[in-house]
């Protein structure tokens, strides 16, 4: 496929206007919009592009990304068979057979066997690299939780719906004058300062095993553990409960850097976007901070707070944080019923994020 890299976007869109049959011109615009995180117009001008040239495998993969984005799970698992079956080169392929693997872990119920098996071949296609690292990590997730039995697999690849969803976020921000541009549906309010998450007082303890990041729960509270992951609920409720409160902690090989420019707030626009996709109502952005977690001096990291309506009112809360140096994301995840969650699950979830330490 072309590449838009380091070009005009108005010359791309001027382009692919007059020429919407040159394949070149069709490609460049969809891959800016891609990687402008602009899904809508990006996954249209895909489709356009593949019926011009249908063996390009890349274009099969980004098109099975935007439709995993959009929810469309058996659609996104055709792109990419279809791109594994155009034999490319090894590193489309890995990126193929880690898409693939995504797609099996989102369906219900998950194939998580066929999903193990598809990271494994692109760990297999791509020994050294990043995708190689992210099909490994998914795939150290699911064998860890096949042999303990504590948190479902899926937990952690996604948190727990209906919260907010890192996985498939992209951060660069489009302008918001550039012509073509999907308008905001969310009203996504200006980012504050200056709040700092005390930690729990007491509670206990949960260390991870590879990464060496402990994080506190209430004493009255359940913890699903895993290796990298942990869901955290009331002593003897569901975590499924939309009536009770969840917390989910997990850390993703991704790198987002929503202290930089205004990606926090484009962040935030998809996953609101992609939260009521999944059917919430009543969604109202309530704030994005950037908070110090645990004291003044610590750790820079940033809060969405969202509520919404599924099946009952409730509030969406997370926090990301990204140590300097890391390659790694680490999320905070919470929903709550909204009547006392100011009042009562609040205090309980910033106290939770605030007591993330990295060792």
């Amino acid at each position: 496929m072309p590449t838009s890299s380091g070009t005009n976007p108005n010359q791309l869109i001027a382009r692919a206007t007059a020429s919407p049959n040159d394949p070149e011109a069709v490609g460049a615009l969809a891959d800016y919009y891609d990687k402008t995180g602009q899904y809508q117009p990006a996954l249209a001008l895909y489709q356009r592009y593949i019926a011009l040239r249908p063996d390009d495998a890349r274009a099969h993969v980004s098109v099975g990304e935007l439709l995993l984005i959009s929810g469309d799970v058996p659609n996104a698992e055709n792109q990419f068979a279809q791109a594994i079956a155009l034999n490319p080169a090894a590193n489309v392929a890995a990126q193929a057979h880690l898409g693939l693997g995504n797609a099996y872990t989102a369906l219900q119920p998950p194939r998580l066997t066929d999903a193990l098996n598809e990271y494994r071949q692109a760990s297999a296609l791509d020994p050294s690299g990043d995708i190689g690292n992210n099909a490994r990590s998914r795939a150290a997730a699911i064998q860890q939780q096949a042999g303990s039995g504590t948190v479902a697999p899926t937990a952690l690849l996604t948190t727990p719906s209906p919260t907010l969803d890192p996985i498939h976020i992209r951060t660069d921000s489009a302008p918001a004058s550039l012509p073509g541009a999907v308008p905001a549906t969310i009203p996504v309010p200006t980012v504050t300062t200056g709040t700092v998450l005390q930690p729990l007082p007491g509670g206990q303890t949960f260390t991870t095993t590879d990464k060496k990041v402990t994080i506190r729960y209430p004493d009255n509270w359940d913890a699903q553990t895993a290796a990298n992951a942990a869901q955290f609920t009331p002593k003897g409720a569901s975590p499924t409960d939309p009536n009770v409160p969840r917390v989910t902690f997990n850390g993703l090989p991704i790198q987002l850097d929503l202290l930089s420019g205004d990606n926090a707030q484009s962040y935030l626009q998809t996953l609101a976007s992609q939260t009521a996709g999944r059917g919430a109502t009543a969604l109202t952005v309530r704030s994005i901070d950037r908070v110090h977690l645990g004291s003044p001096s610590g750790l820079e990291a940033v809060r969405f707070i969202v509520s919404y309506t599924q099946g009952v009112p409730v509030v969406s809360e997370q926090v990301a944080v990204q140590p300097k140096g890391s390659d790694m994301t680490w999320f905070i995840s919470a929903t709550a019923p909204a009547a006392d969650f100011a009042t009562k699950w609040a205090p309980i979830i910033d106290g939770i994020a605030g007591s993330v330490t990295f060792l």
